[in-house]
């Protein structure tokens, strides 16, 4: 969560923390309820976009390949599409909360299909 908001984000340290858990990392709430995606959000320093870019491609475009059904892939990477159309915060956050919840849906849905 400190590397998701620093004023100088370390994309390589970024990497190398997310690489072989990548949801166990930026979805783990703290004392606050903030996952490190939301602190992502939050950040506006230099390099904080590339991390944030880099976060959505390992938690939501590589999950999304799994699924089955190529609509919900199109639903996903559309929600993903404009997540950068508009910089405020809590819509950035309302968004990955969004975007979260859709995906986790329709990986329940498919296991039980």
């Amino acid at each position: 969560h400190i590397l998701a908001l620093s004023a100088k984000p370390n994309f390589h340290l970024f990497v190398t923390l997310t690489g072989r858990n990548p949801k166990d990392y930026l979805f783990i709430k703290d004392a606050w309820g903030y996952t490190a995606l939301h602190y992502l959000c939050r950040n506006n320093a230099p390099g904080s976009t590339s991390l944030l870019k880099y976060a959505i491609q390992l938690t939501v475009l590589e999950r999304s390949e799994r699924l089955g059904l190529h609509r919900w892939r199109a639903v996903l990477c559309d929600k993903v599409a404009d997540f950068y159309s508009n910089a405020i915060f809590s819509t950035k956050s309302e968004r990955i909360d969004e975007i979260s919840y859709l995906l986790e849906r329709y990986e329940r849905k498919e296991i039980l299909a």
